[in-house]
């Protein structure tokens, strides 16, 4: 399973507010919806922005616990989301939701790099730079990426029964 996208460069400490702001919350249940508010306040035009993978800094997707953030990237075509290092909860949601989000060491990455996240090899390799990053995934990481997310994987299960 291969990742293609673009380099999009946040920061450190991006919170789930940066990601979704509240207002957004109150607009619409719809998670499609939240797409349209995914860095609302500091990312003009966020979803339009083609083959996006997050490269952030550390602890990604702190603050609450909001899995609205993780659909608010899902929907704005957020192909995966790289950083030094995520809040658990985001972590969590994330892969509930087959949104791959991978620990590595960010720093060379450049905005707009080309990056190739290879799943089965476990690697990010930036065309810019030639480099390979590896990293790891737990067995429930993986197979909720690849199963979906965690109800997708459920009703397959409920339904083999």
């Amino acid at each position: 399973m291969k990742i293609d996208g673009i380099a999009l460069i946040v920061g450190d400490d991006v919170d789930t507010d940066l990601i979704i702001p509240t207002f957004a919350l109150q607009k619409s249940r719809d998670p499609r919806t939240f797409a349209d508010y995914a860095f609302y306040h500091t990312i003009p035009g966020f979803k339009d922005v083609p083959e996006k993978i997050i490269v952030a800094g550390h602890n990604f997707g702190c603050g609450s616990s909001r899995e609205e953030a993780v659909f608010a990237l899902l929907f704005a075509d957020v192909k995966a989301v790289l950083a030094m290092s995520f809040a658990p909860i985001f972590k969590r949601n994330a892969f509930n939701n087959a949104l791959l989000s991978v620990q590595i060491d960010t720093s060379g990455i450049k905005k707009n790099d080309t990056l190739t996240i290879d799943v089965d090899r476990k690697t990010v390799y930036d065309t810019a730079t030639g480099e390979d990053h590896t990293f790891t995934l737990t067995a429930a990481e993986e197979t909720l990426i690849r199963q979906g997310g965690l109800l997708p994987m459920l009703r397959k299960r409920l339904a083999s029964r």
